[in-house]
């Protein structure tokens, strides 16, 4: 193969694989920029985080503009807190979080279109995009704030902690929040 196809070929697959998230609405937080695809729904995802009073989302009947406020408040009220329970503070923070239709659309953008992950993954933090990618299917505050805690853990430490470290940390924020929301599983 010539180094002309090698390049082009390359190109192509450079380009396919960095625009195959094409998405249909992007909401601006004062911390993140939320991508959502094109299958994704507003009013599904500002309903799923939510840690008030949901009633406001029964009938999805809400303009965007008033669920695109509460993208923002909630997402950013949550960011805020997961820094209130790991005692570190970005005001200088912004990083993105792509909701993906599922998990499975999650594992292929961490791990490949090649291989097959089981089971799926329905979140993941990409230090080197800045970027949580997370299944609206599976998304609640304690998953969005877990992944949010790694996002923060890593550019909070100029050299980050070791990856068992860092998901003690996550897990304790993911357990703070669903404790204060109620949401933790019962023993059985």
């Amino acid at each position: 193969m010539s180094a002309k196809i090698k390049i082009a070929f390359l190109s192509l697959a450079f380009f396919l694989f960095f625009n195959s998230f094409c998405p249909a609405d992007t909401v601006e937080t004062k911390y993140f920029t939320i991508l959502f695809c094109p299958d994704c729904s507003l009013a599904e995802f500002a309903k799923n985080i939510s840690t008030g009073n949901s009633v406001r989302f029964e009938t999805y009947n809400e303009s965007k503009s008033d669920i695109t406020s509460v993208i923002k408040s909630d997402t950013d009220a949550l960011y805020l807190e997961v820094e209130d329970v790991l005692d570190m503070y970005l005001d200088s923070y912004h990083g993105r979080i792509k909701v993906h239709p599922d998990n499975v659309s999650v594992s292929k953008t961490a791990y490949g279109n090649t291989q097959t992950i089981e089971p799926a993954i329905p979140s993941i933090y990409m230090p080197s995009q800045n970027t949580i990618h997370i299944s609206l299917k599976d998304i609640d505050p304690g998953i969005l704030s877990h992944e949010m805690a790694y996002a923060l853990i890593s550019n909070y430490f100029v050299l980050a902690p070791p990856a068992k470290v860092q998901e003690i940390l996550a897990g304790y924020v993911e357990y703070s929040v669903r404790k204060r929301i109620g949401s933790l599983p019962r023993n059985q």
